[in-house]
This record gives structure tokens, C-alpha cells and sequence, in this order.
């Protein structure tokens, strides 16, 4: 910088402090977010929720800064500085350059304090060790704390070039509508399927986006190339125009002109960035985002409109062999090449496949590379051929909201047909779209798993490390983000980083602070006794791989919470009782039957009735209570009462194993309070 500007830089930090307006701000800023972060720490016990909350008040951040730094330039050109500048060989640059120095100066402080406290959280929560963790952290506050705030400094800057006050203003608060959830509050309110106006807001939604209470600590906070694009995108256009203006009124030298487009080129990159999407954990105002894809926190809601799409007919050839090519970046790109069998003599020309509706196909290849047509309608593959196929490549890329898949996090499970799949096979219930059953065909195959891109931490279920896995299996499930691997109680576990002090009750949320560590030997122990009372030999845990994430939104058992494979459990869950996650386990171990109230009675039965008995019978003596005085309020309790009083008939430990190898039993489509109306009358079998 040199003696000269280190000299124009202490005189710019002079200005800033001899202003009481721009001192008082930034001390007012620091001050309430200080005490905002700190009461944050008091009320939230991991490092997911308090940075998150954090996070909250970060429209605060720039419109603060956009005040601040238009009350700053302001001054300098009030004082005069910027016209003895001008006659200086490049002066009015460098005053410039020191001016936005010491504005990133002042965010800088504001970031610091943000990141000051993030990292206590980690501390507190005993995972400070975590490189990938603070690493995310820092990121996340790097891009919504301090970009955001420079960015404010730079308008600031540009609307203080115009000298009158009630322009300055106008422009100020014109900003403050267009870069705040004002705007896209509005179009959100104005928008429709056929007028999405709403989507030309989404470039200029600055804020992080917290609309919902809910939180996936494997996947962490909203970082993607998306919102990375769209701020570079405003910066850096921010930076050009205000070259360009300062070039046009000759306040800068011509050799600056290169400066300016450099700044253009790279916005429009940024643009570029934005526009390419893919894979983002959406929680903005955008009311139209999201309604025909499946999102992590929504649901199905494809499938609730959509059931004709669901389709069951198995296929008379099978795949024996996979080899996958996968890269992570804003979404799933995948190269799958598939051995078949059973395929000779097939007097068919189509081979059907599943295959996630969110991944479009964009080449498949016999064995001979030759490009064969193929059609696309929903989950499902057709591909012609005339001959029979020993052997095809299906290229295809995209992402599930659900089921996320790219460089920040991977969340593919086993039974997700991620990787195509032999034949039409169901993804959900049919009367029931917003649970996930296992797509899996029955058996094992040998998969070649070859990953480029992606989170720093990632696993699978097969054997291997950087990036390729290799092995038989039913299927390959990936689990990659804020996770770690450790042996838990002679088990191997997968878990998140964060968020191991959960919820400890089955109703209501308290915020207790529980131990850290999995209690997976407690939970072994409670799935032994409950595999003893319903019949069922126990799987040994201690050879598989038990893959954990949480949720705060899983109240139910299905799919999506739990399921069991040969070698690894897929485990979701909310809290951390021994009883829950044994009872999680149990569940996981039952096939879905297609049946609308299947799912209802697994959850009541395996997470209440056994895991938590005295809470159950509670429930259910309630409402034996609210029948009596009004029989129509059975209706959606029939399970829970019909369960009760079977067991208080027959015994729990008889009732236990009917209920048990009724869920077993594919074969018995019964209505589930049919069966149980009939166990209470007769008693098990």
C-alpha cells in the first residue's frame, strides 16, 4: 500500500471515528448483536440451532452498514478531501480503495463477533476438534455476515457519489426494498402457477433463509454455489457501477476503465453461478419453490396429486453388477453402467427401470456403446432395443430436495432409487404419498462406487475410503456432510457432528441437556428385550455399520426414519432415549406393506406401545374416555385403542408377537384396526 496510503488509510479511520453518526452505529451494532448472540447461547445447547438463530438478524447487518458507509463517504466528500485527492496522480483511487478498507474494517468486527460466538458454540458442545465443522461455520458467517455487510458498504459508497441528501435517502431506502424480504413478500403474495412473478425475486434474496424451525444437522446451513453466485453476482456489480460512474464524472483515470470490466465480467459469472441452481435446501419466501419436488422438510407432495404415477410390475431380468460414476458439485451428475441377467430370449424390446423423477436422463448406451432410445414418464425408464441386452449405461443427473445430493452434504439411502433400479417399482404407499418405502429389489448385488467432488467427510456402507466403494450389497447408501464416523460401543456408527443434546421426551419439546455420546450399547440392550418379547431373533449390530442423522421434524416411523439392510441400519431420529432408538431399530426390520394404514400402526406399536408403555396407555385410556362420551372420535385412534385393550385381554407379551407377524406377513393385506378389532375379540392365534 505504501507509506502514502497507509497514511490516507489512518486519516479515512480518523473520519470514521470523528463522525459520531458512523461511531454510533457501528457501537450499537456491536452491542445488540453481542447481546443477541449471547442470549442465543443461553437458550440453544449445539452449534446447528445458535448459529442458525444467529443468522436471524442478518437483514440488520446491512441495512446498518448501507447507512453507515453512506454516512461515511458522505463526510469525506464533505470535507473536501476527494476534490484535493483528484488532483493527485491516482489519489481519488486510493481514497476510494482506503474508504471501502476501513468499511470492511468496521464489518469485519461485526463478523468476528459473529464467528466469536459460533465457535464458542462448538465449544460448549465439545466439538471444537471439528476442522470441517469450523471450517462451515466460518463460511456460512463469511458469506452472510461480512459479504453481505461489504456489499451494503459498496451501495452506500455508489449513493454517496450524489451530493443531495434526499436523493442519497431515496436510493437508500429503494435498496432496502429491493435487497429485504419486503420485496419478495410481496411478489410472493402476487404470484401463481401462471404468473411466478416471484421467481424474479429469488436474485435478489440476500437474506438467509430461516423460515421454518427445523434443521438438518448433516447438511448445515444453507451455503450452496446458488447463494455464493447471487452475492458475488450483486458485489461485484455493485463495484462496476460505481467504477463506472466515478469514470464518467471523471473522478477516476481512464486505466481504471479495465478494472470496472474485470468486475463486470466476474458479476456476470456470479449470474451464471446463481442461475445453474441444483440441489439447495430452499426455505425463502419463493411460495411456488419446491411444490413439484419433494423437499426435506414438506414431504411428498409430488406423489399426494400424482398417484396413477406409482407403479408396481417387476421385471423378468435383474442387475447383477453396478458400476457407478458419481460427481457431487450443485447437483448429481452419474454415469451407472449395469450388467444384466436373465435377459436371453426376452421376446420383449423394452427394459424398464425406477429411477428418481428428479434426475433427467440424458443418454443411454448398450454394451457396444451405441445411444439407444429410450422414454421418461415420472420414476420410471423405458428403453427399446431390438436385441437383447447384456448390458447398458444410463447417463443422467439432478437432485431429490429429500434427498440431497451435492457438494455440501449427501444424504442417498439404500432403498432411494438414486441408481437405477430393474422394473416399475413403487417409491411410496399408494394411498399414502408422503412416505417413502424400500425400493430396493430383493438380494445383493456387487456395486463399483467411484465419487468426484463432494463433502470432505463421506461414507458408505461399502468397504472403502477416498471416494471409491466397492462390494456386494443390497444396496449403497451415502451419507456425507458435518458427519464423522466412530465405534460406539463395539458398533460402528455415522453421525453428525452437531446436535447430539436432543429432545428426551416422546411429547413436548424440552430443551435437556443429554449426554453427548450415542448410547448405543444401552440402545443394543433394549432392542435384545424387545426382539425377545415380539419373537424375533436380533440382528447383530455389532456387523453392521448404524448410519444416525437427526431431525426435528420425525414423529413418526417410516422409510425415511429408519430401515435395515444386511450390512448397515439407516437410523433417524429425535431423540437420544435408549428405548426410542431400540425401538427405531425393531421398526426398521419391517416391510412395508401397501396398505393405507400399515405405517401407522408400525409407528404406534414399535415407538409407543413399546418403547414407552405407561405414555401409551395414557393415551389410549384418554381416548377409550372421549369414545365413551362420543363414539364418531374413534376415528384415526382405532389402532391405539384396539392395541390397549388387547393387551390388557390377552397379555402384552402374546399381543406383542401377533401384532409383530402381522406386520411381517405381506401376505395378510387386512386393514390394520380389521386385524386388531379381531385380536381383541379372539385373542392372538
Amino acid at each position: 500500500m505504501g507509506v502514502w496510503g497507509m497514511r490516507l488509510l489512518k486519516k479515512n479511520i480518523q473520519i470514521f471515528c470523528g463522525s459520531a453518526v458512523t461511531v454510533l452505529e457501528l457501537g450499537t451494532v456491536l452491542v445488540l448483536f453481542t447481546l443477541n448472540n449471547a442470549q442465543i447461547m443461553t437458550r440453544y445447547v449445539d452449534t446447528i440451532r445458535c448459529v442458525t438463530k444467529m443468522l436471524a438478524p442478518q437483514v440488520a447487518v446491512f441495512v446498518a452498514f448501507l447507512f453507515m458507509s453512506y454516512e461515511f463517504f458522505f463526510k469525506i466528500n464533505d470535507t473536501g478531501a476527494g476534490e484535493f485527492l483528484q488532483s493527485l496522480p491516482g489519489g481519488r483511487a486510493r481514497q476510494l480503495l482506503s474508504g471501502l478498507a476501513v468499511m470492511a474494517l468496521a464489518v469485519g468486527l461485526v463478523f468476528l463477533d459473529f464467528l466469536g460466538f459460533g465457535l464458542a458454540a462448538m465449544g460448549r458442545e465439545g466439538i471444537l476438534y471439528s476442522g470441517v465443522m469450523a471450517r462451515h461455520v466460518a463460511a456460512v458467517f463469511f458469506l452472510d455476515i461480512f459479504l453481505v455487510g461489504f456489499f451494503a458498504c459498496v451501495l452506500g459508497c455508489l449513493v454517496a457519489q450524489f451530493q443531495r441528501r434526499i436523493t442519497g435517502y431515496s436510493l437508500l431506502f429503494g435498496c432496502c426494498m429491493l435487497f429485504t424480504p419486503f420485496l419478495q413478500q410481496i411478489l410472493s403474495s402476487l404470484s401463481n402457477e401462471k404468473l411466478p412473478i416471484i421467481n424474479l425475486g429469488d436474485l435478489f434474496e440476500l437474506k438467509y433463509p430461516l423460515t421454518l424451525e427445523m434443521f438438518e444437522p448433516v447438511y448445515g446451513f444453507a451455503n450452496e454455489p446458488e447463494r455464493w453466485g447471487r452475492m458475488v453476482f450483486w458485489l461485484l456489480l455493485a463495484l462496476a457501477a460505481l467504477l463506472v460512474y466515478m469514470l464518467w464524472r471523471h473522478l477516476l483515470r481512464l486505466r481504471w476503465l479495465p478494472a470496472a470490466a474485470v468486475c463486470a465480467v466476474l458479476a456476470g459469472w456470479g449470474l451464471l453461478t446463481y442461475a445453474q441452481g441444483g440441489c439447495v435446501m430452499y426455505m425463502g419466501e419463493n411460495n411456488l419453490r419446491g411444490r413439484d419436488e419433494d423437499t426435506t422438510f414438506s414431504g411428498s407432495s409430488y406423489y399426494e396429486y400424482n398417484k396413477g404415477f406409482i407403479k408396481d410390475e417387476p421385471e423378468s431380468f435383474a442387475v447383477t453388477d453396478y458400476q457407478m460414476r458419481l460427481r457431487l458439485d450443485n447437483q448429481l451428475e452419474a454415469e451407472v453402467t449395469m450388467a444384466l441377467a436373465g435377459t436371453e430370449g426376452r421376446s420383449e424390446e423394452c427394459y424398464r427401470f425406477t429411477l428418481y423423477r428428479g434426475f433427467t436422463v440424458t443418454e443411454v448406451r448398450d454394451e457396444t456403446g451405441r445411444a439407444l432410445p429410450f422414454y421418461r414418464e415420472s420414476d420410471y425408464l423405458d428403453i427399446e432395443t431390438e436385441q437383447p441386452l447384456s448390458a447398458v449405461t444410463i447417463c443422467y443427473r439432478g437432485y431429490s430436495g429429500k434427498f440431497y445430493s451435492n457438494r455440501q452434504a449427501v444424504k442417498l439411502p439404500a432403498f432411494f432409487p438414486y441408481y437405477p433400479m430393474a422394473g416399475y417399482r413403487p417409491l411410496v404407499l399408494r394411498e399414502r404419498g408422503m412416505e417413502y418405502i424400500n425400493t430396493c429389489p430383493e438380494g445383493e448385488r456387487f456395486f463399483d462406487i467411484t465419487i468426484q467432488g463432494g463433502p470432505e467427510a463421506l461414507y458408505c456402507n461399502l468397504p472403502g475410503e477416498d471416494g471409491h466403494f466397492y462390494g456386494v450389497a443390497e444396496g449403497p447408501s451415502l451419507l456425507g456432510g458435518l458427519v464423522e464416523k466412530k465405534e460406539i460401543d463395539g458398533i460402528q456408527v455415522v453421525y453428525p457432528i452437531s446436535q447430539r443434546f436432543l429432545y428426551t421426551m416422546t411429547y413436548g419439546y424440552e430443551n435437556t441437556r443429554v449426554d453427548a455420546q450415542l448410547p448405543m450399547g444401552q440402545a443394543r440392550a433394549q432392542y435384545d428385550r424387545l426382539c425377545e418379547q415380539v419373537g424375533q431373533t436380533p440382528q447383530r449390530l455389532a456387523e453392521k455399520t448404524v448410519f444416525c442423522w437427526y431431525s426435528s421434524s420425525s414423529m413418526t416411523v417410516g422409510n425415511e426414519t429408519v430401515a435395515s439392510f444386511a450390512d448397515h441400519v439407516l437410523l433417524e431420529i429425535w431423540s437420544l432415549s435408549p428405548e426410542k432408538m431400540a425401538a427405531y431399530l425393531l421398526a426398521g426390520e419391517l416391510q412395508d406393506k401397501m396398505t393405507d394404514d400399515y405405517p401407522l400402526l408400525r409407528s404406534t406399536f414399535t415407538v409407543s406401545y413399546l418403547s414407552d408403555k405407561s405414555i401409551f396407555n395414557r393415551s389410549a385410556r384418554s381416548a377409550l374416555k372421549d369414545i365413551r362420551q362420543n363414539p364418531d372420535t374413534i376415528s384415526g385412534r382405532e389402532e391405539t385403542v384396539y392395541l390397549y385393550q388387547a393387551a390388557e385381554r390377552w397379555g402384552d407379551q402374546a399381543v406383542s408377537r401377533a401384532v409383530y407377524e402381522f406386520l411381517r406377513d405381506r401376505s395378510d393385506q387386512r386393514p390394520a384396526a380389521e386385524f386388531l378389532k379381531q385380536l381383541v375379540e379372539e385373542g392372538p392365534a
